[in-house]
């Protein structure tokens, strides 16, 4: 990597985001680090999500462009992403948000500086939907504690995370058909025995919705305790069951 600024793969799954599409893709075009392409999956939004999307495409040959014939959900349109996805490096982006503009540059760094870490994210600030600041979400630092927590998403956001690929087995980048978040939640455990976890110490991303809403609701429990129970089947994880029953809020700090 002497001298080579490689290549980072950012995938944008889509659906209906029309409302705050261009801000997410403005955010991506204007990353510090250029040496970006941006995997754009439409799935057969019915509002004008596409047209942004072929818009921005053709004013930014970075951005790369797959639309779905019909509706298959964000596990295909990821799994879509990662097989045209040309990059060693594999970052996330959720169309509703925004990211920082040194996002990719400082993550790319970390992991060009360790290169013994798989999987890097970063702190989060929560916005609203008028993009006013509402929270920040600071995450552990260290890889124990976020391999510990990896099951309930208590110790990334899983949109901020870059993956190295260079240290992973061909095609194990692979989402099952699990709802948000478990997919991400699999994913990682699946790739724990390859390299270390990781969160860099400043917000870097900006998440659009309440933080009160992440992991509120009962009734992801039964399903977040049967993936825990299938990770230590097929993945020998060993991360602690208990962490999938933390209270959310108490990382989260206001400013």
């Amino acid at each position: 990597m002497k001298n080579v600024k490689p290549l980072v793969s950012i995938l944008l799954p889509v659906r209906n985001n029309q409302k705050n599409l261009t801000t997410c893709l403005d955010s991506l075009r204007t990353q510090t680090y250029k040496n970006i392409e941006i995997i754009a999956v439409d799935d057969k939004s019915c509002d004008t999500s596409l047209e942004i999307l072929k818009q921005a495409r053709s004013k930014d040959k970075r951005i790369r462009l797959i639309y779905n014939k019909k509706q298959y959900g964000v596990s295909v349109c990821l799994n879509r992403a990662v097989k045209k996805a040309k990059g060693d490096f594999i970052a996330f982006m959720d169309p509703n948000d925004v990211s920082k503009k040194t996002r990719i540059q400082k993550q790319i760094n970390f992991l060009i500086e360790n290169k013994k870490v798989v999987v890097v994210g970063t702190d989060t600030q929560f916005i609203d939907k008028k993009g006013n600041k509402r929270g920040k979400f600071v995450f552990p630092k260290d890889n124990r504690d976020i391999y510990q927590r990896l099951m309930s998403g208590l110790s990334m956001q899983f949109e901020t995370a870059m993956i190295n690929s260079l240290i992973l087995p061909k095609d194990i980048i692979y989402f099952e058909k699990n709802t948000y978040p478990f997919y991400f939640s699999e994913l990682f455990v699946k790739l724990s025995p390859y390299g270390l976890f990781a969160n860099i110490d400043k917000s870097l991303y900006y998440k659009r919705y309440a933080p009160t809403e992440r992991f509120q609701k009962i009734k992801q429990y039964p399903s977040l305790i049967k993936l825990f129970l299938k990770s230590k089947t097929l993945y020998d994880y060993h991360g602690s069951i208990w962490s999938i029953f933390l209270p959310l809020k108490t990382l989260i700090n206001s400013r």
